[in-house]
């Protein structure tokens, strides 16, 4: 897996774009909740609306209390995340994403978790994922910072 990480909004619409435009949209992308300037359920909002990157799906990570399920479904986020993160949360997250995706682009409807495996990441080594995290701060509940805790988890070194 490769990952990108990026600070804030502006900086994830740019990456988004520009690997969407180099043929390479990434295939996953957590965002934080509490990012400079916006936060994670207004920036899901901008990427829904740009026809370009609006596929991509996501992920909502917090070490505050969750938004509510409303709001959290009008932005479609395939998921929420409590910070700290777990290597299974972090693991099944993303297994079950992108089995669902693939499933999705084969024109299957809503696969089970339990057919996501360590073979949907293993035929996924490619996968691209996008790291959306106000600088690496640990929230009150997490004092790891996610980016490094996702990079240890499945070995993802820096691009």
């Amino acid at each position: 897996m490769r990952s990108s990480v990026v600070s804030d909004g502006v900086a994830a619409l740019r990456a988004l774009r520009d690997a969407a435009s180099a043929g390479t949209p990434f295939d996953l992308a957590f965002l934080d909740y509490r990012l400079p300037i916006t936060n994670g359920i207004e920036l899901a909002r901008e990427i829904k609306a740009v026809s370009q990157i609006n596929e991509v799906p996501l992920i909502l990570m917090s070490g505050y209390d969750p938004p509510p399920r409303a709001e959290l479904a009008k932005a479609q986020f395939v998921r929420f995340l409590e910070k700290p993160l777990r290597r299974s949360q972090l693991f099944d997250s993303i297994a079950e994403t992108l089995h669902r995706t693939q499933k999705a682009q084969a024109g299957i409807e809503r696969p089970a978790l339990a057919s996501a495996s360590p073979t949907v990441l293993a035929g996924k080594q490619s996968a691209r994922i996008l790291l959306v995290e106000d600088n690496g701060q640990p929230s009150p509940r997490d004092p790891a910072t996610p980016k490094t805790r996702i990079r240890r988890i499945f070995g993802i070194q820096r691009p």
